[in-house]
């Protein structure tokens, strides 16, 4: 029934509108920062009036509601603030927003969700090695492919590409530190995805793009 209340908000805006349940996001481009500000602000407006006209509010403050310009690197440097306001709220600009699980920052590298990947694909592991004696080897292989490997593949094909050769090297190593898991192997034993049946993880992010 909320999906369709929420249907025809896209009706009250000129540019690109994304929605995904009660998460709503506004898209605008120009090579002119100028032009996105005005663009973004009318809409912002309209959505707002929308929310009104349909009696449901919408939350402006600073963690749920945020903008963020995306540019290359070096025009990154040099780019004006972006300035939302509706009324005498302004919504703050961030280098970096979570959409949908995703670490977007304002030049997506995809940096920030690779280390995001990594940290708690190591914290998982932690809890898996303190459960240890409690496991066969088939329960190591299920819960790494229940609790582990989602994290490699969640979204991967927006982030993984654009992040540099250090970050794919520390996500590999990471997925071998789950093999040794599984394997019961020590830290230094050498270790090959492909001997283990699993996709390395460059791979499998390819095998989720053709998909």
């Amino acid at each position: 029934l909320f999906l369709l209340y929420m249907n025809d908000i896209p009706q009250s805006v000129k540019y690109e509108l994304l929605l995904n349940a009660d998460d709503t996001c506004l898209i605008s481009q120009d090579c002119k920062v100028e032009v996105i500000q005005e663009q973004l602000n009318n809409d912002f407006s309209n959505i707002c009036e929308w929310f009104i006209d349909n009696k449901l509010s919408i939350h402006l403050g600073e963690d749920k509601t945020k903008s963020i310009l995306f540019s290359s690197k070096r025009r990154a440097k040099t780019n004006p603030p972006l300035y939302i306001t509706y009324g005498n709220i302004d919504i703050k600009q961030h280098n970096k927003v979570t959409y949908l699980g995703c670490i977007l920052d304002n030049t997506l590298s995809g940096d920030s969700m690779a280390l995001h990947v990594i940290n708690k694909v190591n914290v998982r592991l932690k809890f898996l090695y303190r459960q240890n004696k409690f496991l066969t080897n088939h329960l190591r292989r299920l819960l790494c492919n229940a609790l582990i490997q989602p994290l490699f593949d969640y979204a991967s094909s927006a982030w993984y590409s654009n992040i540099n050769k250090h970050l794919k090297t520390r996500l590999q190593n990471a997925q071998n530190k789950c093999i040794r898991f599984c394997l019961q192997l020590g830290q230094r034993e050498s270790i090959n995805a492909n001997h283990f049946n699993l996709i390395r993880v460059e791979n499998r992010v390819l095998q989720s793009i053709c998909a």
